[in-house]
């Protein structure tokens, strides 16, 4: 059973994953959080097997920031950024932090973010019909992105 967090101050966006996730892994457990503590309160009640988190966040610490103090608190989820700010210098400071991965959420589909998911989280995802495991933890591969609105829906 996957359990998520998706740390996102959009509500149709995060709406949008949970939907995803929920369609994908059907016995999965989604948290959803808007800002840094919020997040912080799930990761410190819940063992996850993998937190999503965009990089703008209200209030004082984002979605970088956030991944260093899962990082610095010996929190071990995977973290994938989902973020509109697709440039160099955040991509390498996702690495530096400690992200698992960057998604651009202009550019990826629906499938790329569930496996990514099913890579780093290791868990089984029902698509019509079929069933399959990740077995495999080990983070693969390069960056992936995100679809733009319009093709999300």
């Amino acid at each position: 059973m996957l359990r998520a967090l998706i740390v996102e101050d959009n509500a149709e966006f995060s709406a949008f994953l949970k939907s995803l996730l929920e369609i994908r892994f059907p016995s999965a457990m989604i948290l959803q959080a808007s800002d840094a503590d919020e997040a912080l309160h799930h990761l410190s009640l819940s063992q996850l097997d993998i937190v999503l988190v965009d990089i703008s966040l209200p209030g004082g610490v984002n979605g970088l920031g956030l991944t260093e103090l899962i990082r610095h608190n010996g929190a071990s989820p995977p973290v994938v950024i989902l973020t509109n700010h697709d440039l160099p210098e955040y991509r390498l400071a996702a690495t530096r932090l400690g992200a698992d991965r960057f998604l651009s959420k202009a550019s990826s589909t629906a499938d790329q973010i569930v496996k990514v998911i099913e890579e780093l989280a290791a868990v089984e995802s029902t698509r019509e019909g079929e069933s399959t495991t990740e077995r495999s933890k080990e983070p693969r591969g390069g960056p992936l992105t995100l679809p733009t609105p319009s093709a999300r829906r």
